[in-house]
């Protein structure tokens, strides 16, 4: 339910708020007084496009909010919290700031938004019928969704989409398995190619780090030889220094208790030396052995090492990661070679899903079929108490013809109607003038009132064009719209005011030169006189307040 709508700088209005009640709501006033500047208003706040020159001259910036509580479980709730936005104290408030700039700003409950977004919500909460071709039932693109309403087919239509997404996603695997799989058939040869060359070559993980420490020891090994081999020689001069520090020991160890603490320090360290020198020459005898000088060896090494590095350059990796490549043209050339069965188990999840999606789009196909037929009876019983005799309305289910399936199933829907009997039928927002669209456009959300469509009504002069017995109809028909539903009408009508649960009398005053609109709530005791107003004009007579206290007697709840 819309609670409130707050204005401000807005064309002729400085600061406006206006609270809205449950049922049947009306606004009155004399032409141009601004009630479609209150309507541009709240179109604004549900995402409707704007332009700098709606903003008051004396301002930089007009602001524009409309207030919903909407139900525990409205669809909005669920919107507004999947984008983080906090719902608080059980209301929605939807506001649009437009700049003198032109530029334009949304929030929603004070979080910025996109215009785009504000929309979105905006069309869960509150419906604008009015004289726009693109908006509500006009609109022939909203016929599918209003006739799953009335048929109430809520859960073919979800189950209908569940196997949509699942045959996409089927058929999708299909085109991406095939894409990838011509690809590499293309490039098959090249694939083998590299494969059969890094098998050759058989890389292995670290291996160009022992490459190259490999190749250094043998480009160093002859400086190695010849220098260790010196040191051996050194150390064999003279029979060798460890045959002279083994007698020296030996010497020393015969005079060792003579004077102990002068002998036994220097047995100590001739042992140690000569511990130390048989260490040194073992040693080298093994460093010797192991020094590699053969150059075919590190031709061999550099050989393996340059193969390395240059597949890496071509394949735009790291020597590691050579075997990771192989790895992964190896599995394309698998692919090739088992692809087309898993394109066949593919193709036939496909043809499973597209079944499951025929056998539930084939039902609700009849469900709206049967749907329709049971609309145009219900409007059909509408048309007459509204003074459309000879009228007709004919919902169109046309099915699609196409090979793929839909998100929506296979029909499209097209409301019709004919506003007199042998007159071609046609699209309601061209065949019908002003005053018959608006009927029918009653008639028809009478019909769907109580299909679990919650979201509040707005109707911009819905008895444009009508008096006496069909403006009673139409009042008559809100008051009955309005027991399921909020409604707020735009009115000229005495008839359609009388029957208001709250009725708000549109102004538009001027004072030094400066023109305002103002909106003011009629109370019990002025109730009459604007009613009055509304049907014998600018002066009110004894017998206009008179047929006034009759309207209100027969219809209205003051």
């Amino acid at each position: 339910m819309l609670k409130q709508l707050s204005i401000q700088h807005l064309v002729l209005i400085d600061q406006l708020e206006i609270n809205f009640g449950h049922g049947l709501c009306v606004l009155t006033g004399e032409t141009g007084a601004g009630k479609s500047i209150l309507l541009d208003a709240l179109g604004l706040a549900l995402g409707g496009r704007g332009n700098a020159s709606l903003v008051n001259t004396n301002a930089t910036e007009a602001s524009i909010s409309a207030i919903f509580q909407p139900e525990d479980d409205h669809s909005s709730i669920n919107l507004i919290k999947s984008q983080g936005i906090i719902f608080d104290d059980n209301l929605i408030i939807l506001r649009r700031v437009i700049q003198k700039t032109g530029k334009s700003r949304a929030f929603i409950n004070d979080q910025p938004v996109t215009v785009s977004f504000l929309r979105e919500v905006g069309e869960t909460l509150i419906e604008i019928e009015g004289q726009d071709a693109q908006v509500g039932l006009l609109n022939q693109g909203n016929h599918l969704k209003l006739l799953d309403i009335y048929g109430q087919n809520f859960k073919y239509v979800d189950e209908v989409s569940k196997k949509f997404l699942l045959w996409r996603k089927c058929a999708s695997l299909i085109e991406e398995r095939e894409r990838i799989i011509s690809k590499d058939l293309a490039e098959e040869d090249y694939l083998r190619h590299v494969v059969n060359e890094l098998r050759i070559l058989a890389p292995k993980e670290d291996e160009e780090e022992s490459l190259s420490q490999e190749r250094s020891k043998l480009r160093h090994a002859g400086s190695l030889l010849e220098a260790f081999s010196d040191a051996k020689s050194q150390l064999e001069i003279n029979g060798g220094i460890s045959r002279a520090l083994q007698l020296a020991l030996k010497s020393s160890e015969q005079v060792a208790d003579v004077i102990p603490e002068l002998s036994k320090p220097v047995v100590e360290s001739l042992k140690r030396a000569f511990l130390e020198v048989l260490e040194a020459e073992e040693q080298l005898s093994m460093a010797l052995s192991k020094i590699n000088v053969d150059p075919n060896t590190l031709d061999e090494v550099e050989e393996r090492l340059f193969a390395l590095r240059a597949a890496a350059r071509k394949h735009n990796v790291t020597c590691d990661e050579l075997s990771l490549v192989y790895e992964r043209f190896e599995n394309r050339l698998k692919d090739i070679e088992v692809g087309s069965g898993d394109i066949e188990e593919l193709k036939l999840e496909e043809k499973k899903a597209r079944e499951d999606y025929n056998k539930v789009a084939q039902i609700l196909g009849h469900k709206r079929l049967k749907a329709s037929k049971g609309l145009d009876k219900k409007v059909a019983e509408e048309l007459e108490p509204l003074r459309l005799l000879g009228a007709k309305f004919n919902t169109q289910v046309k099915h699609i013809q196409n090979d793929d399936p839909l998100p929506n199933g296979f029909e499209s829907v097209k409301f019709t109607v004919s506003t007199n009997k042998g007159l071609a039928e046609g699209p309601l927002a061209e065949i019908a003038s002003g005053g018959e669209r608006a009927r029918f456009l009653l008639a028809i959300k009478v019909c769907l009132a109580d299909r679990g469509d919650r979201r509040s009504l707005v109707f911009d002069e819905v008895d444009n064009g009508v008096g006496g017995a069909v403006a009673d109809a139409v009042g008559m028909r809100l008051s009955q719209l309005a027991e399921n539903t909020q409604v707020l009408v735009v009115t000229h009508s005495p008839q359609v005011a009388a029957r208001a649960q709250k009725h708000f009398v549109v102004k538009k005053t001027t004072k030094e030169g400066k023109a305002s609109t103002s909106v003011s709530i009629v109370t019990k005791e002025s109730r009459t006189e604007e009613i009055a107003r509304m049907i014998s004009g600018a002066k009110i007579t004894d017998e206009a307040r008179a047929a006034a206290d009759s309207l209100i007697e027969g219809g209205g709840t003051y």
